[in-house]
Formats: C-alpha cells, structure tokens, sequence
C-alpha cells in the first residue's frame, strides 16, 4: 500500500521496510492496474464492523483491527482448525463485499496481504497496548482486552 517513494519508506514482502526509493515507484505505477486505494473514515468503520461480523459467523475472536488511510490490520485467533489461507480469503471477501456494498464497488484489497504470527504473550501485549492503537485511522480493540 506504500509506494516506493514514500518518505517513510516502503514495505516489500519478506524484506520489511526499506527506504524511498522514486525510481521503483515509477516501475510500480507503470505496473498498476488500479487507482491507489485509500480508506477514509466512514470506509474504515465498514471494514471493521465486515470484519467483526465475519468473525462473529464463523467463531473466531477478533482481538484488535486497526485502520489506516492505506491498509488495516486485523488481529484474530480461531479455536477450530481452519488453514490461514481460508480464514484470510472469507475476510478479504467479506470485507470487500461490505464496502462495495455501502461505497463504490472496486478492487479494495491487494491480492495477497500480509500474514504475521503474534510470537507470544509480550508480543500480544505489545499489538494491543502500543503498536494497534498507534495508527492514524479508525481502531477497535475488543473491550477485553483494554486496561
């Protein structure tokens, strides 16, 4: 969701973030297929009640997500055995479904999206307390875990 000549920087899968880099970014958007996505409020709203009612369906617990104007992240855990292939495509489906629904239908979501562990319980702790909260968009943390 970051472009290369992002200030910041940008994140490539398996390398994490790396700095600016402008001439990548014109590779990348002559790559493009799509506009850059952008979720405001109300969009952010719609993808945390999507994914919160997917889970509620399927008896997964959703933990935190946490909105950005370019991405979101979504923290869950499931007790029944379900690939992680599968729990990501009925969020991504539903997700997209609830926004083509309530704004303008388009590609909302890159096509594979990142998938990280949580490690352990500081590492739980440290997602809930400090780094979801940290962004700039809409966040819900589920009420059990807020101190």
């Amino acid at each position: 969701s970051w472009l290369p000549d992002r200030a910041q920087g940008h994140t490539r899968r398996k390398q994490g973030i790396l700095p600016a880099d402008p001439h990548m970014a014109g590779h990348y958007r002559d790559k493009m297929t799509t506009d850059v996505v952008r979720f405001d409020r109300s969009a952010q709203r719609t993808l945390i009640a999507a994914v919160r009612e997917k889970a509620d369906t399927k008896e997964w617990a959703v933990h935190a997500v946490a909105t950005d104007p370019t991405h979101a992240h979504i923290l869950l855990s499931w007790k029944k055995f379900t690939p992680w292939l599968d729990v990501r495509r009925g969020l991504k489906s539903s997700i997209t479904r609830q926004l083509n629904a309530n704004h303008h239908p388009k590609k909302w979501l890159a096509a594979a999206g990142s998938r990280k562990r949580v490690t352990d319980r500081q590492h739980f702790d440290h997602l809930i307390t400090t780094y979801l909260p940290s962004h700039r968009g809409e966040v819900w943390i589920n009420p059990r875990h807020r101190s």
